[in-house]
């Protein structure tokens, strides 16, 4: 949705007034026209109540020295005939001092063509509302009585933050389509100015959609970056239509028109500062700031937190395996247990305590948005199991060959300390080995975990209670 790529902030950038009309414009600015300003507590400007381009209308209109309140209270609306995606325009008729004018504001396409205009006058017209709309404005344009006008673009700042986290949802396997109501010129712009656009990219507008076969739209889907000019009921179709190719589908939605594509999604997405109740309502997740990059966010700390369960299941899992395996293995080939059950408890105790819970409050590795998104969410997977079984026996080995030659040399005593303190090592070792695209200064808490694990160890080897306590 384009307004998760954008402030929210719309703001009149300009105006093309037919010559002669620029009262009339300003007064059709205003009456076909939903919204209210509400001056700021602080008095620096207004809050928009209602659509926020309606708003930006007002607030242009204010700048030119209309009184908004005054001039509506003046006159009186007699009909209203709402914006819907299938007319693209806002009708309304208004009478003032005893006189009646119909107003339209709409799609530039939709006025140009209906105003009574030469073919060369609408040629004329309609290069300039592209030449707008290229440079990524918002396009409006308003007729009273069936004359023109004038056009009026619109625009509304791409967040800093958006082009980054585009960026980052390429680099994740993750991509992103943009779905406007908004003129393909106009979404051009913005899907270049943020990086959404590359080279074999698509763009595929509402007409154009209503054209295709269902084949041909799965064809052509695929190269497709941006929908333009969309309704309701188009989302609804891309939504299906990504679906059945195989695709994970997360879409954002604001109104009660966008709740057949929330609900159809995977994961629906509503605006928290514009949405309505009713696409709340229908919505996994509800976007309180309305930003798409606060969506990536989510996104890469959703992959942290199922990335650091990872990590803690690995840790505890090839920890114990290798304690099971060193002890079992010793028995097989006939040796003395390698470790006491106090040993035992305490590698038990160590391991599975601060560190474990360290690890579990992980940060972001760099490459955790390097990565395409998992295709299932079985933890205990292949590559998962044979990561357990291999580091559990790698580790069992790495005890078990030292036990039996210094078992030869030291006697059964000094030969379990030293196998006992060489696990509780090699144990506090691994942590490192499985977190490996971290630094080993980036997690403090699993290094201070660590070094006083090992200090413990050093204190049982030295103290003679703790000696007396652990047979060491």
């Amino acid at each position: 949705k384009t307004g998760t790529l954008t402030k929210n902030e719309m703001r009149v950038k300009e105006v093309k007034a037919e010559e002669g009309k620029e009262k009339e414009l300003l007064e059709c600015a205003v009456y076909c026209n939903n919204a209210g300003l509400v001056l700021k507590e602080d008095g620096g400007g207004f809050d928009i109540l209602g659509d926020t381009t309606e708003g930006a209308l007002l607030i242009w209109a204010k700048d030119k020295g209309i009184d908004i309140d005054l001039e509506r209270a003046e006159s009186k609306l007699l009909e209203e005939i709402p914006f819907n995606l299938q007319t693209r325009k806002m009708s309304v008729l208004w009478q003032k001092d005893g006189k009646k004018s119909f107003y339209v504001k709409g799609a530039p396409e939709v006025l140009i063509l209906e105003s009574a205009f030469l073919e060369k006058d609408r040629q004329r017209r309609d290069l300039e509302f592209q030449k707008m709309a290229k440079k990524g404005l918002r396009v409006l344009a308003f007729s009273k009585d069936k004359q023109f006008l004038g056009l009026i673009g619109i625009a509304d700042e791409i967040r800093p933050e958006v082009k980054e986290a585009v960026r980052l949802t390429k680099q994740a396997g993750i991509k992103v389509v943009m779905v406007t109501g908004d003129n393909e010129l106009t979404a051009k712009s913005i899907g270049e100015e943020i990086g959404l656009l590359n080279e074999g990219d698509e763009i595929l507008t509402g007409v154009q959609i209503n054209q295709l076969t269902e084949e041909e739209f799965l064809e052509i889907i695929k190269r497709v970056r941006i929908f333009a000019r969309i309704t309701p009921e188009q989302k609804f179709r891309i939504v299906k239509a990504y679906q059945s190719l195989g695709e994970v589908v997360a879409v954002t939605g604001d109104g009660v028109n966008d709740v057949l594509a929330l609900k159809q999604a995977e994961v629906g997405v509503s605006m928290g500062k514009i949405g309505t109740d009713v696409s709340k309502e229908a919505s996994d997740i509800v976007l309180l700031d309305d930003n798409f990059a606060t969506l990536v966010l989510a996104v890469e700390q959703g992959r942290v937190i199922y990335h650091n369960i990872l990590k803690v299941v690995k840790y505890l899992l090839t920890g114990n395996l290798s304690e099971i395996l060193l002890i079992g293995l010793a028995v097989v080939f006939g040796l003395p247990t390698p470790l006491l059950p106090t040993q035992i408890l305490w590698i038990n105790f160590v391991t599975d305590g601060l560190p474990a819970l360290a690890l579990g409050f992980d940060e972001p590795s760099s490459n955790v948005m390097r990565v395409p998104p998992r295709q299932n969410s079985n933890i205990l997977g292949f590559s998962m199991l044979r990561y357990i079984v291999v580091g559990g026996s790698l580790i069992a080995i790495l005890c078990l060959a030292p036990f039996y030659f210094t078992f030869k040399m030291w006697g059964l005593e000094n030969s379990r300390s030293f196998v006992f303190t060489l696990l509780i090592i090699l144990q506090m070792i691994l942590p490192f080995i499985i977190r490996r695209h971290h630094s080993i200064t980036s997690n403090k808490k699993l290094l201070g975990a660590v070094i006083l694990v090992l200090l413990m160890q050093l204190l049982i080897l030295t103290l003679p209670l703790l000696q007396k306590i652990f047979k060491t």
